[in-house]
């Protein structure tokens, strides 16, 4: 199973991976089966971070995760 269906790259979501008072905090679409620790798992493996928190949004069908790192890692996405 996919877990990080993609990244959700909004000016929100920019916003919040760039703010230095909360940590590096990033948006993905996840799986509407996945569970917290299946997230940071995947988002490990997938990015090679370290994810320190998870917290998940449902909205109109859809689960997004808000994952923030550990202070000094960021994702670079293209």
């Amino acid at each position: 199973m996919t877990i990080i269906l993609n990244p959700h790259l909004t000016e929100k979501s920019s916003l919040l991976a760039n703010r230095g008072d909360l940590g590096n905090v990033y948006t993905f679409m996840v799986e509407g089966a996945a569970n917290k620790p299946q997230i940071l798992l995947a988002v490990k493996e997938k990015y090679k971070v370290t994810p320190i928190r998870v917290r998940i949004i449902k909205t109109r069908g859809r689960k997004k995760a808000l994952v923030a790192l550990k202070k000094g890692e960021g994702i670079q996405f293209s």
